[in-house]
C-alpha cells in the first residue's frame, strides 16, 4: 500500500502543540511498524524555516520519501485578500498530490490554514483520503470560538464541510469519536478510535539542570496553551483560595508558549487574586528535557481543561511519575481512569480542594504516582500505530495502475487545473500578472517533483524498452546517431523502436532508406504498431529540441551536443520542466549545461565512431592536390575557424611550397569560403595552393579523401564532440585543432596538435548574450601546420595511431549505448537527492556592491539559503532570513568562525562572493581546500580578476591551486576568462552576468522629441574618482558655454571612504553659481526604487569611467533596467554589455561633450543605430534580470549538487 501523508501539521503553528507532537509521535511509530508498505511524506516550502529540520528528521529515520510541494505564498483564510490565491492553491496541491499516485491520503490535521499558509486538499478521487481528528472544539464550543469571529467560522465551517466527505478518519481518543458521530453524523465503521501516547522520551529524569533557573522549591505544574477551554484563569483562582502555609510551600509554574494576549490576561488574574510574580511562573516555550525535568520534579502536575481531544500534556507527566489530577470533563476521564484524581472543572472551591487533597493526603498521593505508571503500559505509540494501520489496511483496496492509466490521468487533471485557473483569469482581470507566472513555475515544478516520486511504480528492467525519435535516414549527423545508437541498444539486449521526426515535427523517412536498411525499417516499424506507454525510456535527439509533448516513463535527450558557451534560456527553462535527464556526448557539452542553469542529471556517454571502422575507402577514386595536403571538413560556418585557417595558411607557405590545403564543404548561406579564398589570393599573388570540394561525397570516397592526406586542420571555435577529428584517427590522419571543445575528451598533445586560443563572444547566428567560444590564435595555427609539415610520416602515424587507440578503446557504440543504459540506472541515485543546503558568504546589509548583488540574486532564490556576512552589516534587518555575521575582512581572519558555523548548518554547497581586499588569500585557499575535502561542492563568483596595485601581495596566481578544487569559478565578462586562463583555469570557468532590477520602465521620452526641449541626461554609482564624474561635470561646462539645451541629474552617493567626501567637495564647488540650473547632484544612499523611479525621467544614461580594473559594473545595469539609453566610455569593465550600450569618443571632458550632442541627435531621430541598440538592449535585458539569472544560479546549485 502505498501511504501518503500531508505533514503540514508538522510545519505551521501547530508544531508547537500537542497536534504537532502528536503528529510526530504517530509518524515515528508508524515507520517503525509499516511493513512493506511505502510511505510518501509531503511537505510544503511555504513553510522554508521548517523544512531543513524536516529534511534532517527524516533522513535520520531513514524511511520513507519526503517529497516538497512547491507553493504561492499568501493563502491564509485570515486575510480575504488571499482567496484567488488561495482557492488556485487549493487545486495545485489537489493535483500534486493525485500525481503521487496514493492509495490513501492521511492529512494530519484537517482544520490548518486559517493563520498559516497551509492548503488544503479539495475535490481528491481516485483514492481513500482521511483524516486524523484531534477535535472538534470550535465547533462544539462555537459561542466561544466561531461566534465572535465571522471569518473563522466560515473558515471552519467550509472546512468541516470538506472533511466530512472524507472516507475515513482517524481519532485521538473515544470522546473525539462520540463527538465526530454526534456532530457529523458519520457512518460509525469509517470512524476509528487510535488513542495517544507520550514520546518514548519523557520519563523520570532525574537531573535539574535545564530548570534550576526557572523554579527552586516544590511546585504544582501546568502544561500547554492558554487558550479559554484550558480554564486557567480558574486555576488561578483555586491555587489562590490554598492555605496561605500551602501556598508558600508549593509555587505554580505555567509551562508553555502563550500568546502576549493569553499571558496578559492571566497575569491580569494573577494580580487580582493577590498572586506574586514570584508564587506564579510562566516559563513561556520550553525545551523538550527542561519540560522533563518539570513533570519529573513537580509536586503535582494538575490539566484542568474542560474540553480536550485527547490531552497529551497529561500522559506526558505519568510517563515522568508525576501525580497528575484532571477536570472530570470530555476525554480526560478515561484517560486517567481513577476517579480520585477528578475535579470540577467549573467549580473553583472543587479545583482547590482537590489541589490541597492531592498535596497533604500521603494516601492519594501514592494511589496517583500508582495509577500514572499502569495508564502509561496502555496508551503507547506502537498500540495506536498498530490501530492505524490496521484500519488502513481493513479500508483501502489497492489498485494497480499501468503507467498508460496514470499518464491519461495525470493529463486529464492538468486540462481540469488549467481550465480552472483560466476561469479565475476570466472573473478577476484584476488578477496580479505576477501570480500567473508564479503558478505556471510553480505547476511545472510539481509536474518535475511528481514525475520522480511516481517513477518507482514502473521500474525500468535490465533489458528496457527504448523509443528513439529523430532524423534517421540521412547523411545528417543526427540521422548518423541516431539509427548507431538505435543498432546499439538493440543489439545489447534492448527492445528498440525508431520514430522519425525533427525539431518542427514528424515526417515520413525516406523510403529508399528504409528498402536499403531493413534492421532499421524493422525498428521504425515497430514505431508504428507500439503503445507510446509501453515504452520505458522516450528519448531524442532532433534539432532544435522539442521536449513539452513527451510521454514516457523517462524523458530524456540522447547524444546531445552543443557548441558555444551560452544556451537558449527557453531551452533550459523546457529541459528542467519535461525532462529526467540528459546524455551528452562529451564532458564540454555537460559542463556548459551545468553552466547555464539545466538542473537535470547529466551523464556524458560519448559518440560512437566505429562505424568508421567498417566504412570500405573507395580505391577507384583519386583526388588533386601536391604532395603534402592538410584537409579540412566543415560546413564553413563562422564557428569553424575557416577564416582563420585561410589566413594562417598564407603566412605559414606560399605556392612555391609543395603542399595543398583541401576543404570539403558544401553550398550553404552560411559559407563564403570561395570569396575569402579570392581576397587572400588578390592581396597574396604567392598566395599557397588551395582545392576547395562541394560536390557529396559518399562515405567510401570521404574516407578516401582522408586518407589522401597527411594532416586534418580544425581550427574550430567551438565543437560538442568532432566527429570528423574521429573520422581522420580512425583513417590514420593525424588532427590540429583547438584545445577548447568536446574534442578535448578524444584529442590531447600524444593524439592532436592543439591550438592556443582566446576567449572571445561568440558571433553565431542564434545571437546568445554573453556566449563565448575559443578563436585559436593565427600564430599557433601557423606554428602547429609548420610542425605538422614538417615532422616525419612515422610521427604524424604515431598521434593518429595513438588517437586511434583511445577511440576504439572508449568510444565504440557499444560503448555509448552501454552508458547510455546506465544513465538510466543511475537517475534514481541522483534524483533522490535532497534538495542542497546552501551556504552563501559575502557582505551583507551593508553599503557594498556586492552586498547589494547578493540581496538582488536572494530575493528571487526559490530554496532556503544560510548566509555567512562580513561582521560589519547592520543586523537591522528582520526578513526572516538566516544570517550568521561570521567574518572580517581585515587581511587576518582565518575564516574559523565562518568555517564552525558553515559546519552546524551542515551545508553542501557553498557560493562565495571574491573581492580581493575580502580574504587572507592563505586562509581563503585553505578554507577552500578544507571544505572540498568535506565534499562540499564550491562556487566562487569572483567579482574581479586584475590583481590590484595598492596590494601586491594579493595575487590570484596565489589563489590557483585553491580555485582548482572549486566547482565552479563564475566571472563576469570575457576578459575574466582570458586573465583566467593565464592561470590555468579552463574547465571550471563560466560567464554569469551581472543582473539588473526588474523594473517596468517607459519608453525613450526623447524620441521625436525636439530642441525645445532640454536633454537630460543622468549618472548613476558610487561618486569616486575612476567614474569620471568630474570629467562630466567638466563637460556640461562645455556643453553650456556652447549653448546646448541640457541637464544633468547626477545620482551619486557618497562612499564611505575619504576620497570620495573630497571629490563631492570637490564637485560641489564647481557647480556652484555658474552650473546651478544645468547640474542637480544628489549624493544619498537611494533606495533601489527611487533610484530607477530618478533614472527613467532621463533622456540619457551616462557612465564615463576612467581607469578601472573592476571586471564589469555593477551600476550600468540600473540605467540598462530602466529601458533608456546608455552611454559609456571605451574602457574594459563594459565589454560585457558593448552590445547593447553606445560608446562615447573618449575620456576626457571634451569628448564627453562631443558623444552627448551625438547621441542627442541619435536618440530624437530615431536613426539607425538607435533602433538596433534599443533592440538589442531589450533582448538583452530579459536575460539579464535579477528574477531571471536568480533562477540561473540556482539551477547551477541543483545541477552541481545533482551530478556531484
Amino acid at each position: 500500500m502505498r501511504i501518503l501523508f500531508d505533514l503540514q501539521a508538522l510545519q505551521t503553528e501547530s508544531r508547537f502543540r500537542g497536534i504537532g507532537r502528536y503528529a510526530k509521535s504517530l509518524i515515528d511509530s508508524l515507520v517503525r511498524t509499516s511493513g512493506n508498505h511505502q510511505m510518501i511524506f509531503v511537505i510544503s516550502d511555504l513553510f522554508p524555516e521548517t523544512v531543513e529540520p524536516l529534511k534532517a528528521y527524516f533522513e535520520e529515520l531513514d524511511a520513507g520519501e519526503l517529497v516538497l510541494f512547491s507553493g504561492v505564498a499568501g493563502v491564509r483564510a485570515m486575510e480575504i485578500e488571499t482567496v484567488p490565491n488561495r482557492l488556485v492553491q487549493e487545486r495545485i496541491y489537489s493535483t500534486f498530490i493525485a500525481d503521487l499516485k496514493p492509495d490513501v491520503l492521511l492529512i494530519l490535521s484537517p482544520f490548518e490554514g486559517y493563520v498559516d499558509d497551509a492548503i488544503r486538499p479539495v475535490n481528491l478521487e481516485g483514492f481513500l483520503v482521511g483524516g486524523l481528528i484531534h477535535d472538534l472544539i470550535p465547533l462544539v464550543q462555537k459561542n466561544i470560538y466561531l461566534d465572535p469571529n465571522p471569518r473563522y467560522s466560515n473558515f471552519y465551517m467550509d472546512t468541516l464541510l470538506g472533511v466530512k466527505n472524507f472516507d475515513f478518519f482517524l481519532t485521538n481518543s473515544d470522546n473525539t469519536k462520540q463527538e465526530l458521530l454526534q456532530h457529523c453524523h458519520l457512518n460509525p465503521d469509517v470512524v476509528i478510535n487510535i488513542d495517544g501516547a507520550p514520546e518514548p522520551f519523557f520519563e523520570f529524569d532525574d537531573d535539574k539542570d535545564e530548570i534550576h533557573e526557572i523554579i527552586d522549591g516544590k511546585y504544582i505544574l501546568y502544561s500547554g496553551g492558554g487558550d479559554p477551554r484550558k480554564n486557567l484563569p480558574r486555576l488561578i483562582s483555586a491555587y489562590s483560595k490554598l492555605p496561605i502555609d500551602v501556598q508558600r510551600e508549593y509555587k505554580i509554574v505555567f509551562a508553555g508558549r502563550l500568546s502576549p494576549g493569553e499571558q496578559h490576561v492571566l497575569v491580569e488574574q494573577c494580580s487580582r487574586n493577590g498572586l506574586s510574580e514570584e508564587q506564579a511562573i510562566f516559563t513561556g516555550y520550553v525545551s523538550d528535557r527542561a519540560l522533563r525535568q518539570l513533570y519529573s520534579h513537580c509536586s503535582l502536575f494538575i490539566f484542568p481543561s474542560y474540553h480536550e481531544g485527547l490531552g497529551l500534556p497529561v500522559l506526558e507527566a505519568m510517563k515522568c511519575g508525576a501525580p497528575v489530577i484532571v477536570a472530570n470533563a470530555a476525554a480526560l476521564p478515561a484517560l486517567v481512569d481513577f476517579d480520585g484524581a477528578l475535579f470540577d472543572p467549573f467549580d473553583v472551591l472543587s479545583i482547590c480542594d482537590k489541589i490541597k487533597e492531592a498535596l497533604t493526603n500521603e494516601e492519594l498521593r501514592r494511589a496517583l504516582i500508582e495509577n500514572a505508571i499502569t495508564r502509561c503500559s496502555i496508551y503507547t505509540w506502537e498500540r495506536s500505530a498498530g490501530l492505524a494501520l490496521g484500519a488502513l489496511n481493513s479500508l483501502t483496496d489497492v489498485k494497480d495502475v499501468n503507467f498508460e492509466e496514470y499518464s491519461i490521468l495525470r493529463d486529464n487533471r492538468y486540462a481540469t487545473l488549467i481550465e480552472f485557473i483560466g476561469q479565475k483569469i476570466a472573473d478577476d482581470p484584476d488578477l496580479e500578472k505576477s501570480h500567473l507566472l508564479q503558478w505556471s513555475q510553480q505547476i511545472a515544478n510539481n509536474q518535475t517533483t511528481a514525475r520522480r516520486v511516481v517513477r518507482s511504480s514502473w521500474p525500468i528492467a535490465e533489458s528496457s524498452n527504448w523509443r528513439l525519435e529523430g532524423p534517421f535516414d540521412s547523411t545528417y549527423s543526427l540521422a548518423l546517431v541516431n539509427r548507431e545508437i538505435a543498432r546499439a541498444l538493440e543489439v545489447n539486449g534492448n527492445r528498440v523502436s525508431l520514430h522519425s521526426t525533427e525539431g518542427p515535427g514528424d515526417f515520413e523517412p525516406n523510403a529508399q532508406f528504409l528498402r536499403k536498411h531493413p534492421d532499421l525499417k524493422q525498428l521504425y516499424d515497430r514505431s508504428k504498431t507500439y503503445n507510446v506507454f509501453a515504452n520505458d525510456v522516450q528519448s531524442r535527439n532532433i534539432y532544435p529540441p522539442r521536449v513539452s509533448d513527451m510521454r514516457g516513463k523517462i524523458n530524456m535527450l540522447h547524444n546531445y551536443a552543443w557548441e558555444e558557451s551560452g544556451f537558449p534560456s527557453q531551452w533550459v527553462d523546457q529541459f528542467n520542466d519535461y525532462l529526467d535527464g540528459i546524455a551528452c556526448v562529451s564532458n564540454h557539452v555537460r559542463s556548459l549545461l551545468i553552466s547555464n542553469g539545466v538542473a537535470l542529471p547529466l551523464s556524458v556517454t560519448g559518440n560512437g565512431v566505429d562505424h568508421w571502422e567498417k566504412v570500405v575507402s573507395d580505391k577507384e577514386i583519386s583526388f588533386e592536390g601536391r604532395e603534402f595536403k592538410f584537409l579540412h571538413v566543415s560546413s564553413c560556418f563562422p564557428r569553424k575557424g575557416i577564416d582563420l585557417l585561410l589566413e594562417a595558411f598564407g603566412f605559414a607557405f606560399s605556392i612555391k611550397d609543395n603542399v595543398s590545403l583541401i576543404i570539403k564543404t558544401f553550398p550553404n548561406p552560411h559559407n563564403d569560403v570561395r570569396a575569402q579564398l579570392n581576397r587572400h589570393r588578390s592581396r597574396n599573388p604567392l598566395y599557397p595552393h588551395v582545392i576547395i570540394l562541394e560536390e557529396d561525397l559518399q562515405e567510401s570516397q570521404l574516407k578516401a579523401l582522408y586518407e589522401a592526406c597527411d594532416v586534418l586542420v580544425c581550427p574550430s571555435f567551438a565543437e560538442g564532440f568532432g566527429l570528423p577529428l574521429a573520422e581522420a584517427m580512425l583513417s590514420g590522419v593525424p588532427v590540429i585543432t583547438t584545445a577548447w571543445g568536446g574534442q578535448m575528451d578524444f584529442c590531447s598533445t600524444e593524439t592532436a596538435w592543439l591550438l592556443d586560443y582566446d576567449f572571445k563572444l561568440a558571433k553565431s547566428h542564434i545571437d546568445l548574450p554573453d556566449s563565448v567560444w575559443a578563436v585559436p590564435k593565427t600564430c599557433a595555427i601557423v606554428n602547429a601546420m609548420k610542425e605538422a609539415y614538417a615532422s616525419s610520416a612515422e610521427e604524424r602515424s604515431l598521434k593518429a595511431e595513438l588517437g586511434k587507440a583511445l577511440l576504439l578503446k572508449r568510444f565504440r557504440w557499444q560503448h555509448v549505448a552501454h552508458r547510455l543504459s546506465q544513465s538510466i540506472k543511475d537517475l534514481g541515485l541522483a534524483q533522490k537527492k535532497n534538495e542542497p543546503r546552501v551556504g552563501w558568504v559575502t557582505t551583507w546589509d551593508t553599503k557594498c556592491g556586492i552586498a547589494t548583488y547578493s540581496e538582488h540574486l536572494l530575493e528571487y532564490w526559490p530554496g532556503q539559503v544560510s548566509i555567512f556576512a562580513r561582521k560589519d552589516g547592520q543586523r537591522i534587518r528582520n526578513d526572516g532570513r538566516d544570517v550568521q555575521f561570521t567574518w572580517r575582512d581585515d587581511n587576518q581572519d582565518n575564516l574559523g568562525e565562518t568555517q564552525t558555523s558553515i559546519d552546524d548548518h551542515n551545508i553542501d554547497v557553498i557560493v562565495i562572493q571574491f573581492n580581493y581586499g575580502f580574504f587572507n588569500f592563505k586562509s581563503f585557499s585553505n578554507f577552500i581546500e578544507r571544505n572540498h575535502f568535506l565534499g562540499r561542492k564550491i562556487i566562487v563568483v569572483l567579482h574581479s580578476t586584475t590583481d590590484p596595485v595598492q596590494t601586491p601581495e594579493k595575487k590570484l596566481e596565489n589563489l590557483v591551486p585553491a580555485l582548482k578544487l572549486c566547482d565552479r569559478l563564475l566571472v563576469h565578462g570575457c576578459s575574466d576568462l582570458n586573465r583566467l586562463k593565464t592561470h590555468g583555469l579552463v574547465e571550471n570557468v563560466a560567464i554569469f552576468p551581472h543582473g539588473i532590477l526588474d523594473f517596468e520602465g517607459s519608453a525613450n521620452s526623447a524620441y521625436n522629441r525636439t530642441d525645445k526641449d532640454a536633454f537630460t541626461v543622468a549618472t548613476y554609482g558610487f561618486f569616486l574618482p575612476h567614474k569620471g564624474l568630474i570629467e562630466t561635470i567638466q563637460a556640461f561646462d562645455l556643453l553650456r558655454e556652447k549653448g546646448a539645451n541640457v541637464k544633468l541629474n547626477m545620482l551619486n552617493a557618497q562612499f564611505p571612504a575619504p576620497i570620495s567626501a573630497s571629490l563631492i567637495r570637490e564637485a560641489q564647488s564647481m557647480i556652484r553659481g555658474k552650473l546651478d540650473d544645468v547640474v542637480s547632484l544628489t549624493t544619498d544612499f537611494l533606495s533601489d526604487r527611487e533610484s530607477l523611479e530618478q533614472l527613467s525621467a532621463a533622456d540619457l544614461i551616462l557612465y564615463p569611467y576612467q581607469n578601472t580594473a573592476e571586471s564589469a559594473s555593477g551600476a550600468v545595469r540600473y540605467g540598462l533596467a530602466v529601458n533608456k539609453p546608455v552611454a559609456v566610455s571605451p574602457a574594459p569593465i563594459f565589454d560585457d554589455v558593448n552590445d547593447v550600450v553606445f560608446q562615447l569618443p573618449g575620456t576626457n571632458p571634451e569628448a564627453i561633450a562631443n558623444g552627448v550632442i551625438a547621441l542627442r541627435e541619435s536618440i530624437r531621430t530615431g536613426d539607425d543605430l538607435f533602433l538596433k541598440k534599443s533592440a538589442c538592449a531589450s533582448r538583452w535585458c530579459d536575460s539579464h534580470r535579477y528574477s531571471y539569472v536568480s533562477k540561473r544560479l540556482y539551477n547551477i546549485v541543483r545541477g552541481l549538487w545533482i551530478n556531484g
